[in-house]
């Protein structure tokens, strides 16, 4: 539901029956599409000889065992996101695929669920966590506001940032839509800096797609 505040009211607005389920699977079918050529062409610039020969073999490697370590952790959030449940089930097995995926560059890994107008810490893996971030506030609140993927490589140079462990130094937040609003994060923390990049974006905001339908439903 959305809480809309008035002066000396707060009003409670099921979403149920605002939502066009078919318009709302046509978009995120659309979505995928969009993921898997950005996938296409992330396999495509490791494929090439002339990028391949002017980067670093370290930084290549890196990022060819990076795409299969994604590819492997897409398979298994699609058997849990494929065979039905509720939300809570299904945000904590993708939790832990992805932790499972990452152990090391992912120190904190988890959603955060809107409701009454907050975030809210959900299914995660890690250290204790900020139980509520505000609208606009922190990483995660301004991905909110945006409505955007937000990647930043050095928690300490963002403005605002909301300090959950003093262990993270670079962090993911990515918005999970539906109907054209943010229901939920996912939200990743690094012990290192600059851990994340347009890789982990795409295949992130993959996971994402797959994880909102079951924000639709009675659960």
């Amino acid at each position: 539901a959305v809480s809309v505040v008035i002066p000396g009211a707060v009003l409670y607005l099921p979403l149920e029956d605002l939502i066009d389920r078919e318009k709302e699977i046509e978009r995120l079918t659309k979505e995928q599409e969009r993921l898997t050529k950005e996938i296409a062409r992330c396999e495509g610039m490791l494929n090439n000889q002339n990028f391949v020969n002017k980067a670093p073999a370290a930084k290549v490697e890196a990022e060819k065992e990076k795409l299969e370590k994604y590819k492997e952790m897409i398979k298994l959030v699609e058997s849990f996101t494929a065979n039905g449940g509720d939300k809570v089930s299904v945000m904590a097995n993708v939790t832990a695929v992805m932790k499972m995926t990452f152990p090391e560059t992912f120190f904190w890994v988890g959603f955060y669920v809107v409701k009454d107008n907050v975030l809210l810490v959900g299914p995660f893996q890690g250290t204790p966590a900020c139980m509520m971030i505000k609208y606009g506030k922190g990483v995660c609140g301004t991905a909110w506001e945006r409505r955007e993927t937000l990647i930043v490589p050095d928690v300490e140079l963002f403005d605002g940032h909301i300090a959950c462990s003093s262990l993270s130094r670079s962090e993911i937040v990515v918005p999970v839509m539906l109907d054209g609003e943010v229901v939920a994060e996912i939200d990743i923390d690094s012990t290192d800096v600059a851990s994340f990049d347009e890789t982990d974006r795409t295949y992130l905001e993959e996971v994402a797609a797959m994880v909102a339908p079951y924000f639709g439903q009675n659960s």
